[in-house]
């Protein structure tokens, strides 16, 4: 029984040995992972795991530097993982579940899987813990998004550069606050630029009333302003009169 199981294995044709390798390899890659996620899971809380080459050493280096800042300031493990074997064919949601099952129910876990296999590649970001109140299903969508377009531009530094300020930023952002940067930005210059438009029209508006408020009196009517004067001097001696006969 044994023999003729290896002989049909052994005698498929080139697609089939080809999908039969290539399955075997994905699964060597996900067990290698799994081996390495339980060597560091427990001694520490940031895992950079680049089997795909996408960083130098240097670049690693500060991506381990930034995690280990968002683990301090958060209280957040970061994972990143990287791979040329595993794409979006394969189970990869699978090696992802079980990462986060691993967690424990209190710890906060956030892990971004960058996978460059030939026309097989995928970006994804996933966590665990009470930060999915801050992480929502559309922050993490919109990551994966800007993730996976600078991985297609061959900016794999960038990608999780920036991947780690958007954790930042999502951790300290409440999600609610999203919206109105977002969708009511546009509203709010409207609103402002209306309002300075209609202080602007009523400071001219005065500055006009103002203007024609000077009467300009032709001179036969300076006669008449003479006469004015002439009745409140009168006034000021009557006043002056009773003063005087008072003493």
């Amino acid at each position: 029984m044994n023999q003729m199981y290896c002989a049909s294995v052994f005698g498929m044709g080139r697609h089939g040995t080809g999908r039969m390798g290539r399955r075997i390899m994905a699964c060597v890659f996900v067990a290698a992972c799994m081996f390495l996620a339980n060597a560091k899971i427990g001694a520490a809380k940031t895992m950079i795991s680049d089997s795909a080459g996408l960083l130098s050493r240097e670049e690693a280096s500060r991506i381990e530097s930034d995690c280990d800042l968002i683990l301090q300031q958060h209280d957040t493990s970061v994972f990143v993982i990287t791979t040329d074997k595993l794409g979006k064919s394969d189970d990869y949601q699978d090696y992802l579940k079980n990462q986060l099952d691993k967690a424990g129910s209190e710890e906060n876990l956030v892990i971004l899987f960058i996978s460059v296999k030939d026309q097989d590649g995928v970006c994804q970001v996933v966590c665990h813990g009470k930060i999915q109140d801050f992480l929502t299903r559309d922050r993490m969508e919109n990551m994966s998004n800007a993730v996976e377009g600078k991985v297609e531009s061959g900016k794999y530094y960038q990608a999780i550069d920036g991947f780690c300020d958007d954790v930042t930023r999502g951790l300290v952002i409440t999600p609610s606050l999203d919206g109105f940067i977002f969708q009511s930005l546009p509203q709010l210059i409207l609103s402002l630029l209306l309002g300075c438009g209609t202080v602007f029209y009523f400071l001219r508006s005065a500055k006009r009333e103002k203007t024609s408020g000077d009467i300009h009196l032709p001179q036969g009517n300076f006669r008449d302003l003479g006469h004015l004067d002439h009745f409140s001097h009168k006034e000021v001696n009557i006043l002056k009169d009773k003063k005087s006969t008072s003493e």
